[in-house]
């Protein structure tokens, strides 16, 4: 397994507010994690940062003392909910103690590869693909206005390309006391060949979904490369957040 992440300020931001960690935990337990932050001055900057350092943390404490028993999977689950909300709770008290902070918040989205599972968690719009020579599916459901729209039939995909509030989350990591994370797990058993994406935004709201499944046919480091250049190209939006792991 490879695995390579890539962020850019973008073309038109004039700070980089997404954050991304690749973390490797005992018994070759990888941990890829992308927050794309949110709020004025440095307000997202400061929330993606405090969410992928408690998260990481708190994923961290048992991968370390699974080595004295085998992990089940509902444990593995619950532990990231809590990572989660442990998170949430550091970034709102972090917002709620300085008045230039307030409202921050940011989205989380992460793959944890144990075994031959891949556990996914998510809040916010950051989104997690999996991708192969024949196709590419998102394997994260959107917390977002549009994504609602489109849920409910009020919208299609098409529209919401261009919808007006596109960009309005329904979920983020610190913005109230209470967070709900959708957590899922998938086998990876005869998944070799295949890549795992996780991106902001930045990305696939730049890059068409076949030109990014075309990039994944390349390895980490040049895919990750290559989808944040197509992202500048196609205007650099937004801040581009990258993490491409290759499935072996």
């Amino acid at each position: 397994m490879t695995c390579y992440g890539k962020t850019d300020i973008g073309k038109k931001r004039k700070a980089n507010q997404d954050n991304f960690l690749i973390k490797v935990y005992p018994q070759n337990v990888l941990a890829c994690i992308v927050c794309d932050g949110m709020g004025g001055n440095a307000g997202g900057e400061i929330a993606s940062e405090t969410a992928i350092r408690v998260f990481s943390e708190g994923i961290g404490k048992i991968f370390t003392d699974s080595s004295r028993h085998p992990l089940k999977s509902g444990d593995i689950a619950s532990a990231l909910a809590h990572a989660v909300v442990t998170a949430n709770a550091e970034v709102y008290k972090k917002a709620q103690s300085d008045e230039g902070l307030r409202g921050m918040g940011t989205t989380l989205v992460a793959a944890i590869i144990v075994g031959d599972t891949l556990y996914t968690v998510n809040v916010g719009d950051s989104r997690l693909y999996m991708a192969n020579k024949d196709n590419i599916v998102r394997l994260t459901h959107d917390h977002s206005l549009v994504q609602h729209l489109i849920d409910t039939g009020e919208i299609t995909e098409e529209q919401a390309k261009t919808y007006p509030q596109k960009n309005v989350i329904t979920r983020a990591v610190g913005v109230s006391q209470d967070i709900r994370p959708d957590i899922a797990s998938i086998s990876l058993a005869g998944k070799g060949g295949s890549s795992l994406l996780l991106c902001s935004d930045g990305l696939y709201g730049m890059v068409k979904k076949e030109d990014i499944a075309s990039c994944l046919c390349k390895d980490a480091e040049t895919a990750a490369n290559e989808l944040i250049s197509a992202a500048n190209d196609a205007g650099g939006n937004d801040n581009i957040t990258a993490i491409v792991i290759k499935l072996d």
